[in-house]
């Protein structure tokens, strides 16, 4: 009787258990307004697009042989085509509450803003970072182009024209800001709240100009002559060979800015610039390497004679010295010494390939030319030479120490988040590691991308390193499991408690929470988001991002128009209360979403990253099969569409209130706003 009773009860409490935390107890209840109709001979369904909100549309329709706009169901004004930017066809702002297209009319081009026509141009610019929304949706700014002079149109009102080139522009986080950069008589300049800053040779146009988070500060990056200097609210810092990428970072509280600069010693060597003769004279005698053997037939006789005459172990008098350096200097000066095919067995990193590239592109004179060559000799001797490139921080205009490499102002974040402490990533002598407030950290044989970062509270630091063959990631010093790659950084939860990271392992992908191995995958889906000047988030996968998967590349060509402030890769999310996770995953050709580590049901595709949402208790993404789209909640489907669309966050589900969402799908000709309420 008893052995009875305890089964009936387990039985009872297994399927009480069953039914709260499984799919079955999760209730879903849709309702779909009809809100529009439309003619599926004449639209265009590339340009369909949706505000942030999530309740706003715009498409393009075709009509005998022209173009016009429809918004949020409304026909506009025939023109002779709607024009298309890298972000699509439309903008709306920020609130939603506002949109923009360009359009053409009789060879004529101009923009139309909540349904006015703007003045008629020769042409108007819808290229990335040529149109700005305000981040309070007020105002709008836009570049066009009347015969041979450009200029700003601010809300309407045409600013000064130019006869040359204007190219980014933004507003400040407060809207009360704006700048343009402007490019004429082979000068550049920033305008910045319709007054000319100092015209300049050359300003970088990787690291576009930037507000601080407060709007009150400005800085840039400019050249004049042969020397960079950091523009910081109008003033001019120390001079510096070159202005590292990354560009500025400012503290949160806007105080503080810093930023990584570039040293250059002259090309030619000295003595002081050898660090090991013996190793350098050894290598030179035996040229053993192709590269070596070529640098052997550059050398003069008199070279030669010395270094075959010199014995390992030896003395190195004086007068050998300077035979030799005679002799190497000689090969700076060799236009013909850099060949791929020359340069195909020296080990050269990421960071080294940057810097080879870059002076590839600038070989304009002699003196470039034996920097170089300069360069490449410190490739083949890395250790034998010292370094004539070194990299330094400038932290509110105080230098920091030399180092072989340093990152600032790219991936991650540099200041905690009470500003009190500033960090960096670092390289000497081969060697990786953290400088924070002037102090070393542990050295590693390996780091990549430039990433480290705070945790949101500001009290952590992690970043990914390697040993040997090891690959890891290191959170506040404590070096975690070893892989045999990381390939996507360390994200912390909002809590910054918990940890997540993404690994390659025995030749699959996994996801790693927290230093707990999740399933091993042959790819996951990585994002990016970028946040805009103007405040707003994108979420891309790399391939909307780049162009193609898997690539970082320093110069990020965003389709989204918006000047980035900072960007994130993730492939795992945290939830609002960093209890929950979610990513998306493929596994024999299919895509599933791997919520809280356990596997959804496999799809033909996942179009979006997976959302929470607000009190982290549903997890919604839309997936696609066999043709249809439709929203999972919790791994519930929801019902089939021709399309869900995707709001221009691009992400399709709105959340109101913790259990309340909508979103726009297509049925046939139907477009329907559909509102659920989910919930156990």
């Amino acid at each position: 009787m008893i052995n009875k009773t305890v089964v009936l009860i387990l039985a009872v409490l297994i399927l009480c258990s069953f039914f709260h935390s499984g799919v079955e107890a999760m209730e879903r209840k849709a309702t779909e307004t009809l809100i529009e109709k439309i003619d599926l001979s004449s639209w265009m369904p590339e340009s369909f697009t949706v505000s942030m909100d999530g309740k706003h549309r715009a498409y393009v329709k075709k009509k005998d042989g022209k173009e016009l706009a429809v918004i949020n169901g409304k026909e506009e004004k025939v023109y002779d085509r709607i024009l298309k930017g890298p972000g699509g066809y439309f903008t709306f702002s920020p609130d939603s509450g506002r949109v923009i297209y360009f359009a053409q009319l009789d060879g004529k081009q101009f923009a139309v803003v909540d349904g006015k026509e703007s003045n008629k141009y020769d042409k108007t610019f819808i290229e990335k970072n040529s149109m700005s929304f305000s981040a309070d949706s007020k105002k709008i700014a836009y570049i066009a182009e009347e015969g041979v002079n450009q200029f700003v149109v601010i809300d309407g009102k045409e600013g000064k024209r130019y006869k040359g080139k204007i190219t980014t522009i933004a507003f400040s986080l407060d809207s009360s800001r704006v700048y343009y950069k402007v490019k004429q008589d082979n000068k550049e300049f920033v305008v910045i709240d319709g007054k000319e800053e100092k015209r300049y040779d050359e300003m970088n146009n990787h690291n576009p100009p930037a507000f601080s988070p407060d709007s009150r500060r400005f800085a840039y990056e400019a050249r004049e002559g042969r020397k960079w200097v950091m523009v910081i609210d109008g003033k001019e810092g120390p001079e510096h060979d070159y202005i590292f990428f990354g560009g500025s970072a400012f503290s949160p509280d806007s105080r503080k800015v810093a930023y990584a600069a570039m040293h250059e010693s002259g090309p030619l060597l000295g003595n002081d610039d050898i660090l090991d003769w013996d190793g350098l004279l050894l290598s030179l005698k035996e040229h053993k390497s192709p590269v070596e053997e070529r640098i052997w037939s550059l050398l003069d006789e008199e070279t030669k004679r010395t270094l075959q005459a010199w014995k390992p172990g030896s003395a190195i008098d004086e007068k050998s010295r300077k035979i030799v350096l005679y002799g190497l200097n000689t090969v700076l000066e060799r236009k013909d010494f850099y060949s791929k095919d020359l340069f195909k067995d020296i080990k050269i990193d990421w960071a080294n390939n940057f810097l080879l590239n870059k002076q590839l592109r600038n070989l304009k004179s002699n003196l470039q030319l034996r920097k170089f060559n300069r360069f490449l000799l410190e490739l083949v001797y890395p250790r034998e030479m010292v370094k004539s490139h070194k990299f330094y921080t400038i932290l509110n205009g105080k230098e920091g120490g030399k180092y072989d490499l340093v990152f600032v102002g790219y991936y991650g974040n540099n200041f905690s988040s009470d500003s009190r402490n500033f960090m960096h990533l670092a390289r000497c002598d081969d060697k990786w590691f953290i400088v924070e407030n002037g102090r070393e950290g542990k050295k590693y044989d390996f780091s990549y991308n430039q990433y480290a970062t705070y945790s949101p509270d500001g009290k952590q630091i992690a970043f990914y390193a390697g040993s040997g063959k090891d690959r890891f990631v290191v959170v506040d010093g404590k070096e975690g499991k070893k892989y045999d790659k990381v390939v996507v950084p360390p994200i912390f939860s909002p809590d910054s408690k918990r940890i997540t990271y993404t690994v390659l392992s025995g030749g699959k992908v996994l996801v790693v929470v927290d230093e707990e191995d999740g399933g091993k995958y042959d790819k996951v889906r990585e994002y990016i988001m970028p946040i805009g000047k103007d405040g707003k988030k994108t979420t891309l996968t790399l391939r909307e991002a780049f162009g193609k998967p898997f690539k970082y590349r320093v110069n990020c060509n965003i389709r989204r128009k918006m000047i980035y402030k900072s960007l994130m890769y993730f492939v795992n999310r945290f939830s609002p209360d960093s209890k929950r996770t979610a990513y998306v995953a493929e596994k024999d050709g299919k895509c599933l979403v791997v919520i809280d580590g356990n596997e959804g049901v496999k799809y033909d595709d996942i179009r979006t990253a997976p959302i929470f949402s607000p009190d982290s208790k549903l997890a919604v993404y839309t997936a696609y099969r066999e043709g249809k789209e439709f929203v999972v909640v919790e791994g519930k489907e929801g019902k089939k569409y021709d399309n869900v669309f995707l709001n221009e966050g691009n992400e399709s589900v709105l959340f109101k209130l913790p259990d309340t969402f909508h979103y726009i799908a297509r049925k046939g000709s139907n477009i329907y706003l559909v509102e659920e309420k989910a919930g156990y």
